[in-house]
Order: C-alpha cells, then structure tokens, then sequence
C-alpha cells in the first residue's frame, strides 16, 4: 500500500528545518519499522533541500512555502495538494487538522481515504483569536470523514468529542 504523509515539516527531521517538532522525529522512527508499505512524504522545502529524494525506502518531495508566521503552514500544504493531485496513492495519513482540511478534499478528488491523526489541542491552544478561528474551521473540515481519527491521548479524544483511537 501506497500512504501519503500530510504534515510534516521536514524530514528527515532537523536535516534542513529548524521549526521541527515530535511529529517530525515520530514518522522518521516510524516509518522504518512499517515495511509493508511504500511512504510519500511531501514537507517544506528548506534552502539548498533536493526536491526529492528516497531516503530508507521513504520518497520525500519538498514544495517551497512562504517564510512568514501567518502563511507558512497554509502556503506549504496548498502547494503540497497540488503536488498530490498528480501522484498514486492508496491512503492519505494527515496530521493535525491544517492537513486534514488538504486531506479532505484530497480524498474526495482522488476518491482515496484518509486517516486524521490528532497530536495537539489545535484550536483550543492559547494564541490569538484569528489563529483560533482559523484553525476551528480546519478542524470542522478534517474531521468530516476521515477513515479513521487517531489520537495521542485520552484528553484530546474528549476535548475533541470525535470517536477515534487512542495511539499513545
């Protein structure tokens, strides 16, 4: 099976991102281990990053993004949806609701499930009210019809109020 990752800052994680977190490190641990299957990974392209290349079995491709705070995670996952709409795929694992907005309407165009894996409080982390709404709206989205929704603790499964798994 062929699963795209939507999400990803970069990988392998720190190689060429500095605004990497535990998503990053958890798919570069992950992924070696799931040798049944084929991963794409579309993340950011950072300075002198190669488009693509096949790192352990993994086809990493980076898509330019806008260097601004506001725009940077919307700007990387649009040109990532386009970038998708151009490849084969079986299944679509997006992360955090941002890419399970892209993952949405992914599934519906290409008629491919997604999975929605939740790592964070999303819209109901401290932050600017915009940011908060903003964010909302993504996670109305994401969670119209994923396949399945995984998330990584028993608190966000209830303050999400949306059935899942729990994959600590």
């Amino acid at each position: 099976m062929k699963i795209v990752v939507l999400g990803c800052k970069d990988y392998p994680p720190f190689k060429y991102g500095r605004d990497v977190g535990g998503l990053e490190v958890f798919l570069y641990n992950i992924l070696p281990i799931l040798k049944n299957h084929q991963f794409l990974i579309v993340t950011r392209k950072y300075g002198n990053a190669k488009k693509y290349e096949n790192i352990e079995s993994v086809d990493v491709y980076r898509v330019n993004f806008v260097n601004l705070s506001l725009f940077k995670t919307i700007s990387f996952n649009f040109l990532a949806f386009f970038l998708l709409l151009n490849k084969k795929y079986d299944l679509i694992w997006a992360h955090e609701p941002v890419a399970g907005f892209f993952a949405f309407f992914l599934s519906v165009i290409k008629r491919k499930p997604y999975l929605l894996h939740i790592h964070s409080n999303g819209s109901y982390e401290p932050g600017p009210f915009s940011r908060k709404i903003g964010l909302k709206i993504l996670e109305t989205i994401s969670f119209v019809h994923p396949k399945k929704v995984i998330y990584v603790s028993e608190k966000l499964k209830q303050r999400f109020k949306v059935p899942g798994i729990i994959v600590p």
